[in-house]
């Protein structure tokens, strides 16, 4: 991989950098578009990214990818991989009844702290329970249950995936999904965590 990326520096993307300025084409024009979307680069590990606009957009195009391989999925799927397993257990939960009693019995399994940090982007994030409900509201089987109890342990040591900042509804700047592994009763899940940043921040 090292060397792919070398081999690209030195024989494509250099020398079409340097006919760029024979000619007197500029990639400042692009630079201040780019960041005048206010999107911020990041690199996969969430943290902003040391490319310039034109690097960043140039590597995650299909040709690049198709050229130098899905470095994304790849880098996603380590990640992952290298995270901490939490571990939840269903002793104790009822297997059935009604919604109520359920997330009666759900909301009671998390005596988290309010606030964890993110070990990978480094980020405090608030478990609030507006986010236990809306998070019940989309099933409530007893693995789901199972993991409100350990969801502080899952959210420091996710791997961060995506930040979406497109289509927000009021009031919402963005949407930051993780991912985590969980064991439940020795079975192994992965579980997607969709973290919500609020417009004041």
């Amino acid at each position: 991989a090292a060397k792919a990326v070398k081999d690209f520096l030195d024989l494509e993307l250099r020398p079409l950098i340097a006919k760029m300025r024979m000619r007197g084409v500029e990639m400042a024009g692009e630079e201040q578009a780019f960041a005048s979307e206010g999107a911020p680069r990041l690199a996969p590990n969430g943290k902003p990214s040391r490319l310039n606009a034109h690097q960043w957009k140039q590597v995650r195009t299909p040709e690049f990818k198709a050229w130098f391989g899905d470095w994304e999925a790849a880098s996603l799927k380590t990640r992952i991989m290298a995270s901490p397993i939490s571990v939840a257990s269903t002793a104790g939960l009822t297997e059935s009844g009604s919604y109520k009693d359920l997330r009666t019995e759900a909301k009671a399994l998390y005596r988290g702290p309010a606030v964890v940090t993110n070990a990978e982007t480094h980020e405090a994030i608030r478990i609030e329970d507006s986010g236990l409900e809306n998070a019940l509201q989309h099933g409530m089987n007893i693995q789901k249950r199972a993991v409100i109890a350990v969801l502080d342990k899952m959210l420091e040591g996710a791997a961060f995936v995506v930040r979406d900042t497109e289509n927000m509804r009021p009031g919402v700047a963005a949407v930051e999904t993780f991912a985590a592994r969980v064991s439940i009763d020795d079975a192994h899940f992965g579980a997607r965590l969709v973290v919500r940043e609020v417009a004041d921040g």
